[in-house]
């Protein structure tokens, strides 16, 4: 039997850059070591063949923002924090 993860176990972590990608890959190690199932999304287009664990970010911030509040106990913004802040500001 597959048990779901709770909310409040689940991390999803943000990028905007290849820089972005490698930093948010530490994160998400960090938080994994400490109990979170993380995942990495980037808004950045034609991502390299090894980042092949990162999602990509289709639609707009503000639409993943919303669906990330509902199913993720942690946010991280790898970027400027005016994005985050704008980002998160709705909701």
């Amino acid at each position: 039997m597959v048990s779901r993860r709770k909310q409040s176990e689940m991390a999803a972590v943000i990028c905007f850059t290849e820089s972005g990608i490698r930093i948010a890959g530490q994160i998400r190690q960090a938080l994994e070591d400490t109990g979170f199932t993380a995942e990495i999304w980037c808004k950045k287009q034609n991502l390299s063949a090894e980042q092949s664990k990162v999602l990509m970010l289709s639609g707009s911030l503000r639409d993943w923002t919303g669906e990330r509040f509902s199913d993720s106990g942690l946010l991280v913004f790898v970027g400027a924090a005016g994005i985050a802040v704008r980002a998160i500001a709705p909701f």
